[in-house]
């Protein structure tokens, strides 16, 4: 038998194959190129990161939206003043009866004012204090337009004060006398001291004179005195001195009884006083005496 003996296989080394050597020119052009590419990879980034910062600067920060808001509010406002078809021409009045609407309209200062400056409060508040007016409403239509509804004050007595005659609400403020009313009270004040539009009489005046009416509708006139109050002139041709106070009725049945007595002793009083009720007295007049 013969032997056999296998060969070992022999390795072979590789061969690595060596760079070739590169040229300097176009190696330093190499790395220009890439100092370049970074150099414009930074502008980029930085620009947007400025556009990014000013967006947020403007848009994303309230103070700045704020600022924006208010300056477009500020134009809208200015534009809107100087626009004439914004001017308030059309005004409309309601329940005025003794006032006239032109002087409503005057009073609230609505008249030629445009709507964006125009205050309603403002103008009711200036209606208002018309002596005449209990209270005022006042809208603002769009584009030029404006209601004012009133309510005036009603007359319940006329106050005369040398030849000057007022009209006087329930709460005793004097205000002009527009026309003549039937069967108001009138109160003649015999006093120097002048009372002004918008005043005010003293309240036990008012109370008195006005019970005194009810409990005889045939007065139609009353004069005031601060001395002596409240008197009238009886139709019988006397003067009846009543005071003040809110005791009228208990002074119209002295009063009565006092003229019953005097009646029947058939004497003529030229006056009769019941200003202190538990004290009356009166006076003769000359043909009796």
């Amino acid at each position: 038998m013969k032997g056999h003996t296998k060969r070992r296989p022999v390795k072979r080394e590789r061969k690595t194959r060596r760079p070739r050597s590169m040229d300097a020119h176009a190696a330093w052009d190499m790395r220009l190129n890439a100092a370049d590419d970074k150099r414009t990879r930074l502008q980029a980034v930085s620009w947007r990161t400025r556009l990014a910062g000013l967006r947020t600067a403007l848009f994303g920060s309230p103070r700045w939206i704020s600022l924006v808001v208010l300056i477009g509010l500020g134009a809208v406002v200015y534009l809107g003043g100087q626009t004439p078809w914004l001017v308030i021409s059309d005004v409309q009045v309601e329940g005025a009866v003794a006032l006239t609407a032109d002087s409503v309209v005057k009073a609230s200062g609505l008249q030629g004012k445009s709507i964006v400056w125009a205050d309603p409060a403002l103008a009711a508040r200036s209606v208002v204090a018309m002596p005449s007016v209990l209270t005022a409403t006042v809208e603002i239509g769009w584009p030029n337009q404006a209601r004012i509804a009133v309510v005036e004050r009603a007359p319940v007595m006329a106050w005369d004060q040398a030849g000057e005659r007022f009209w006087v609400d329930e709460d005793g403020v004097l205000m002009p006398s527009r026309y003549q009313v039937h069967g108001l009270l009138l109160v003649l004040s015999q006093e120097r001291e002048m009372l002004t539009l918008g005043s005010a009489i003293p309240h036990d005046v008012m109370q008195a004179a006005l019970q005194l009416r009810q409990l005889r509708p045939n007065i139609d006139a009353l004069y005031y005195e601060q001395a002596n109050g409240l008197s009238y002139q009886d139709g019988r041709n006397w003067r009846a001195y009543f005071g003040l106070g809110n005791d009228v009725n208990q002074k119209l049945v002295i009063y009565e009884a006092l003229v019953a007595d005097l009646m029947a002793r058939k004497m003529q009083p030229d006056y009769i006083s019941v200003i202190t009720k538990e004290k009356p007295f009166y006076g003769l007049a000359q043909s009796t005496r």
